[in-house]
């Protein structure tokens, strides 16, 4: 779990994401720039692997954000 320092703040995000722990580096982009870059690996519920960017929403809720399709 990464927490805010401050006492007031009682923002956590949870490091693991479907079936991945975040590294360090991946942390500190998400907690500083909104997103972090392209984690490959993930897995889904039904336990098919794929590639996304973790990513805030509006709430500050972790979401994942799918790359586009090569055509």
């Amino acid at each position: 779990v990464a927490k805010c320092a401050d006492v007031d703040c009682s923002f956590t995000l949870f490091r693991n994401k479907g079936g991945k722990i975040l590294t360090d580096g991946q942390i500190i982009e998400l907690a500083t720039k909104g997103r972090t870059p392209l984690v490959k690996g993930f897995k889904s519920r039904e336990g098919k692997s794929f590639d996304a960017v973790v990513a805030f929403d509006g709430e500050y809720n972790t979401a994942f954000v799918f790359p586009e399709a090569k055509k």
